[in-house]
């Protein structure tokens, strides 16, 4: 899959994978029913998610966890790569919209720290999604 130099689509699928993992993590501890750092979470409107919220962060952290297989499976050209290359696309959009929302979140932790980051993996799943 990789056509442009393989060494920058695998060090943008390992950094995916890396920071992906924290989001997972995160959302399986929030999931669960944690609560510290809620106040950077969900616009920081709740001391306690919600039942819905917390299906969500389980969702949510198991669309991530696939998206490390995702990248890690594109860049070193296991699975099937049409597949992979759509998924790295759907990431795009997701990213995408993720960081819009966290631009216009409340929560000043979502505006200038989850927001640019959803715009770097973003951008990174864009390298992945090209080289497919």
């Amino acid at each position: 899959m990789p056509e442009f130099s393989d060494p920058i689509i695998k060090t943008t699928a390992v950094f995916i994978a890396i920071a992906q993992a924290g989001f997972v993590v995160a959302m399986a501890y929030w999931a669960s029913g944690g609560k510290r750092w809620l106040h950077s979470h969900w616009g920081g409107f709740y001391d306690e998610l919600p039942l819905r919220l917390r299906i969500s962060d389980a969702v949510s952290g198991t669309a991530f966890l696939y998206g490390i297989y995702a990248a890690i499976a594109s860049a070193w050209d296991f699975g099937p790569q049409g597949f992979l290359t759509v998924s790295a696309w759907g990431f795009v959009a997701l990213l995408g919209l993720s960081s819009l929302a966290n631009f216009a979140s409340s929560s000043k932790y979502e505006r200038f720290l989850f927001a640019p980051v959803a715009v770097l993996l973003a951008l990174c799943w864009a390298i992945i999604a090209g080289a497919g």
